[in-house]
């Protein structure tokens, strides 16, 4: 709905996995990709609400680490300008 905020739970992302998916994984990279997307540092790959596939291909893959409650981070868990190369890459492909 356009205009309106929406979240997931996790029931959510279990009924959208296969069996097995680790689903806590997938919360964070969706997590990370929000707040990149937050940021306006996915907009060479956003067009209107929708984000290229190459954005996911790559977070999908992408070395990140799980960011833990009570620690304050300086930066992302994950190496920012390599991931936006590589979705560069995959987009030039």
């Amino acid at each position: 709905m356009p205009g309106e905020a929406i979240s997931f739970g996790a029931e959510s992302y279990k009924r959208a996995c296969g069996a097995g998916a680790d689903v806590r994984s997938l919360f964070t990279r969706v997590s990370q990709l929000r707040v990149l997307q937050m940021f306006g540092m996915l907009a060479p790959w956003t067009h209107g609400d929708a984000i290229d596939d190459a954005v996911f291909k790559v977070a999908a893959t992408f070395p990140m680490t799980r960011m833990q409650q009570g620690i304050v981070y300086d930066e992302l868990p994950f190496d920012l300008q390599e991931f936006l190369n590589q979705i560069a890459k995959q987009v030039e492909g």
